[in-house]
């Protein structure tokens, strides 16, 4: 897509696009309300999961799983080989086209649980874990799980069918959680956290087959046709090359931790993701997930792409920005309230990565943006950059511990930032003020509730037990962020719940 003039931001173009987008809002909302019931039940899941788990399983035992899955996380990204994005992109979709994603990605699904299970022996010498000649094995079964459900989950996504796609990650999550807490409460330790994540994988295959076939979207079918492989692989390679480059940037900090500092520090480092951040970084894919088909379908109409793209970032804004400033204020009283003390040395590492939310919450939508207009190149050199930026970063971070990586990965995340928002400026025709603009109310309620927040805890602190502190701050924080967005931004806050309680699929 072409830098447009600006012309384009002419009040006509901006009223058919407030106009024209009606249905596009309305397509991106039952999404988000699917998705936001799904993260919401799966965030309870995963946070009560988690403070049960941490009681019941070693700190070493974390740290083990984190470091088998940054080798999980290596191959999970050439899963679907990419295939998925251009399904979801494609305007001239064929019955070849799905057919052959199927096949590949369910080809090299099995492929990717032969070389994991193979990488065993290596892995473990690399990081001095012998644990991992068995763990890793097992774990190589999630590919073959992964392999057939992406084609059916990627057709639910494309025709919008948002409630059965996040119906079957929430059973599946549920389903998982009591697995895994049943089989750490009977000693099992880190095969709870192995068998949680096969359990899991292998119920949303199952589910993903049901919920595609019923809803007429889908239907198993085996091909490869030459035509239709040439058609995809080129959107495709892009999509996968510009993965495996971001994978230093988001699985870096693991490795060198795993490998320099070992397990034990990678445990406290990966509670602190684990516990608060990835729950949200869930939240996030909901709306990338629902935005992602939605401006594919308007990519030629700018000023209808603009206007989605503008409202989708203030939603993501509306929930990172609260509540990764929150969790860094909150730390020192929900750590050792939700896990326990001896988690007390991933404080000070949470609360850094949690004030990086709100710039990371700007490169949110930036992949779902940049697919949809047919830029997966755009997407490919920013990650080339951001890896640039934090490789070495993670390299000097990590000689200074857990903390160090911490405070490395949010210098980085300051640096990248500003790349991003021009980038996202020029992909909708517009220049970087365009893009902060819509941000600037929510920022500011963000900061009415951190100065309360960070108050009350001041004021009670030492004087009432730590449970009712914490309680104390959060409410006061809600209230304060929900009073200052009636005052700031009442028309986004209103629109929001319009579009969440609007009937959709």
């Amino acid at each position: 897509m072409k830098p447009t003039s600006q012309t384009d931001d002419a009040p006509d173009a901006e009223a058919k696009a407030e106009g024209g987008g009606s249905r596009l809002r309305r397509d991106v909302a039952s999404g988000v309300r699917w998705g936001t019931f799904d993260r919401t039940v799966q965030t309870v899941l995963r946070m009560v999961t988690t403070i049960l788990l941490a009681r019941l399983v070693a700190p070493e035992d974390f740290g083990l799983i984190a470091i088998a899955l940054v080798v999980v996380n290596l191959a999970a990204l050439l899963s679907g080989l990419g295939l998925g994005p251009a399904l979801v992109q494609r305007g001239d979709l064929r019955p070849e086209h799905v057919g052959v994603a199927f096949t590949l990605s369910a080809g090299f699904g099995a492929l990717l649980a032969v070389l994991t299970a193979l990488s065993a022996f290596p892995a473990a010498a690399f990081f001095d874990q012998p644990a991992l000649r068995s763990i890793l094995p097992v774990l190589a079964v999630i590919f073959l799980f992964k392999g057939v459900e992406l084609t059916p989950n990627d057709m639910l996504i494309r025709e919008m069918r948002f409630r059965g796609y996040y119906l079957t990650s929430t059973m599946a999550v549920t389903v998982a959680s009591a697995v895994g807490v049943a089989l750490a409460a009977a000693g099992w330790g880190i095969w709870a956290l192995v068998s949680l994540s096969l359990v899991e994988a292998a119920l949303a295959s199952v589910l993903a087959w049901v919920v595609a076939v019923r809803a007429g979207v889908w239907s198993p079918s085996v091909s490869m046709d030459r035509a239709a492989l040439r058609d995809l692989l080129p959107y495709s390679s892009y999509v996968t090359v510009s993965l495996l480059v971001g994978y230093g940037q988001s699985n870096g900090d693991n490795l060198l931790i795993g490998k320099i500092l070992g397990a034990r520090p990678l445990g406290y480092y990966s509670l602190a993701y684990r516990a608060f951040l990835l729950p949200l970084q869930r939240f996030g894919e909901v709306i990338s997930d629902s935005v992602f088909p939605a401006l594919s379908a308007v990519k030629d109409d700018l000023p209808r792409l603009r206007a989605g793209f503008l409202r989708s970032s203030q939603y993501v804004a509306l929930v990172f920005f609260p509540l990764t400033v929150g969790m860094s204020i909150t730390a020192p009283e929900a750590v050792p309230v939700a896990f326990g003390r001896q988690w007390t040395p991933a404080v000070h590492t949470l609360q850094v990565l949690a004030l990086t939310g709100p710039l990371a919450s700007m490169s949110r939508l930036r992949g779902a943006l940049l697919m949809a207009v047919g830029r997966p190149n755009w997407d490919f050199w920013l990650n080339v950059f951001g890896v640039a930026l934090y490789v070495p970063a993670f390299l000097i971070g990590v000689q200074h511990g857990i903390l160090g990586v911490a405070i490395s990965y949010a210098v980085a995340t300051a640096l990248e930032a500003p790349v991003v928002v021009v980038v996202t400026g020029r992909a909708i025709g517009t220049g970087p003020g365009a893009v902060l603009r819509p941000l600037v109310p929510v920022a500011l309620a963000t900061l009415v509730m951190a100065a309360g927040t960070a108050g009350v805890g001041r004021l009670m602190g030492g004087s009432v037990a730590q449970p009712l502190q914490l309680v104390g701050m959060v409410v006061t924080g809600a209230a304060l962020y929900l009073c200052a967005l009636r005052v700031l931004a009442r028309e986004l806050l209103d629109g929001m719940v319009r579009d969440l309680f609007r009937r959709g699929q």
